[in-house]
């Protein structure tokens, strides 16, 4: 049986901050979920509130910066990484 949690769907990095401060360690921010959702099920874990980042495309994908160098948006899954052209 899963823990009872609140999933929180803020659209900007703003909101998710807000959301983090306010319930404090009783929260998680879940982008891909793979090892939250494992520790959660194995009963290690249980959170209050999820705050779900992928609402948010401020923080997603690969952006080329004017020095060549690159930055992967923390919602940038290892498949858009390997595709990537310019990596």
């Amino acid at each position: 049986m899963w823990p009872k949690f609140e999933l929180l769907t803020p659209s900007t990095i703003s909101e998710a901050s807000e959301l983090s401060m306010s319930y404090g360690q009783n929260a998680r921010y879940l982008a891909g979920g793979t090892d939250l959702f494992v520790q959660m099920h194995e009963k290690k874990l249980a959170m209050n509130y999820l705050i779900d980042l992928t609402g948010i495309s401020d923080i997603a994908g690969i952006n080329v910066l004017p020095d060549g160098s690159a930055k992967i948006g923390s919602l940038t899954t290892f498949t858009e990484i390997v595709n990537n052209d310019y990596i």
